[in-house]
């Protein structure tokens, strides 16, 4: 009798969740989950229960991939008065959706200790595995023995092709590295005059992540409209989720060295934190409020805005995903947050890429509906529309004077300044000359000047305290208005 207590007081202490584990229940209505969130224990369960007439599907985010936690997924539809229950193994804090009407959401915040999660081993894996690492092991003795090779091979590749084959590119990220794939995915773009490159880096951001964990944010740089930087950060958030967002993201934006560099960074968590939260606009800007300075803010909610425009435009971080928060009112959903400007800003600053959607790519008709945003907004409408003058004519400066010449002569400069921020984000830290030949062309004294002067703000923003790299860089200005450049 004693040794069958003392057998029956260590298998609890060696499996306490099995003597303790609850089970938890959540009703699918036609209004969603009922409760919406729960907080367990590690070794709980919950049990979904289709209350509704017709199936439903509960499934973790990210939608329509489950890619989260891909084990809490049914793999099927739940018919009417039928369930499906799931245990929870993994602390964390779980959102999930209905992947058959995807607005609808909830959270299951699983409390214990959270543990990396290793991958499954499997003999044909190891195989698998193993003889692609020393194919790559191969070649990159080889290449390093004949260094002109690799560059025959780079020669005769192009990244934006091998970016559609989401396993070549892999091996060329691990066999070149995440600095080496950015120059070639830079170069093969004709330095993005040929066409644009921000989502091949965005991949090539997001495949490093996977591969080499946080430290890939010292690689890379900021080109392609910092893709790099946003595809690592979707990646981040897909393994640490939004719970200790401020506390993860610190750890991660703070080593940059340049202003220019952390905003980009934090930029990133807005799109990554559309991704992770299945699109729900107002769920991501209440993420990225929760942020303690107003810079780390703005950031994010730029990038939660572009997300959702990108998205509309079937091009978003997810395969396949859509957004509800675009409609046919050129103004949606900028016009939600007129009792919060630092929030409505942010949304006007990208708003006439939709504009643009709505408009067919009629200039002239984004020029007309600008003056119809709040009086507030209106110059950063015509900014925005700037910065889509210079996306779309891949930074050509003749064209992008055109454009803006096109929209209210008090509105120019404006415009121009748009034109000019997307110059300059998109080389980032390897920005040369490209800039200065918008400025260059400007006609009028005053637009050269404040031209001019931007750029030497901008300067300072992306190269900080490298003196003699912005004083090399005003170098390209005209002789006139090199003191502006020098001196903003």
């Amino acid at each position: 009798m004693l040794w069958t207590k003392i057998l029956i007081f260590l298998a609890f202490l060696i499996y306490p969740s099995s003597a303790s584990a609850k089970e938890y229940r959540v009703e699918i209505t036609k209004n969603g989950f009922e409760p919406s969130a729960l907080e367990i224990n590690v070794g709980d369960s919950v049990t979904f229960e289709n209350k509704d007439l017709g199936p439903h599907w509960p499934a973790s985010n990210i939608h329509p991939t489950h890619e989260i936690y891909p084990e809490f997924d049914p793999k099927k539809e739940i018919s009417a008065n039928e369930s499906w229950g799931f245990t929870f193994k993994r602390a964390g804090e779980w959102r999930y959706h209905d992947h058959l009407f995807p607005e609808r959401g909830g959270v299951v915040t699983v409390k214990g200790e959270i543990e990396a999660q290793k991958p499954k081993f499997s003999l044909g894996n190891f195989f698998e595995n193993f003889s692609k690492n020393t194919e790559i092991a191969f070649y990159k003795i080889y290449f390093r023995l004949f260094p002109q090779k690799l560059n025959s091979a780079l020669a005769d590749n192009n990244m934006h092709q091998i970016a559609q084959d989401e396993e070549e590119f892999s091996f060329w990220l691990k066999l070149v590295g995440p600095d080496i794939l950015m120059e070639e995915i830079l170069n093969d773009s004709g330095g993005g005059s040929i066409l644009d490159c921000h989502q091949e880096a965005h991949k090539a951001g997001r495949l490093a992540y996977e591969i080499y964990g946080p430290s890939v944010f010292a690689k890379g740089n900021s080109s392609c409209h910092a893709g790099y930087y946003h595809g690592a950060m979707e990646a981040l958030l897909k393994e640490r989720g939004t719970k200790n967002l401020a506390a993860n993201i610190n750890e991660i934006c703070s080593n940059f060295k340049t202003g220019y560099s952390t905003f980009e960074c934090l930029h990133g968590v807005g799109h990554g934190v559309m991704a992770y939260d299945s699109y729900d606009l107002p769920r991501a800007l209440t993420t990225c409020g929760g942020f303690e300075t107003a810079f780390a803010k703005s950031s994010c909610y730029g990038g939660a805005f572009m997300e959702n425009i990108v998205a509309a435009q079937g091009r978003g971080a997810i395969a396949g995903h859509s957004t509800k928060w675009v409609s046919t009112d050129p103004h949606f959903p900028c016009n939600l947050f007129a009792d919060k400007p630092d929030v409505q800003i942010q949304c006007y600053l990208l708003q006439t890429s939709r504009m643009l959607d709505l408009f067919s790519y009629d200039f002239a008709k984004v020029t007309e509906e600008c003056p119809n945003a709040p009086e507030d907004m209106i110059n950063i409408c015509f900014q925005s529309m700037g910065r889509d003058a210079a996306g779309q004519t891949l930074r050509d400066p003749d064209k992008i004077i055109s454009i803006c010449s096109g929209v209210p002569h008090k509105f120019f400069v404006v415009c121009i300044a748009g034109g000019l921020n997307v110059i300059v984000d998109f080389w980032g830290e390897i920005l040369s000359s490209q800039p200065f030949e918008l400025c260059r062309q400007l006609k009028r004294e005053e637009n050269k000047a404040f031209c001019y002067s931007l750029l030497g703000q901008r300067l300072k923003e992306v190269f900080a305290n490298n003196y003699q790299k912005i004083k090399n860089l005003c170098q390209f200005a005209e002789n006139d208005y090199k003191v502006y450049c020098y001196g903003s």
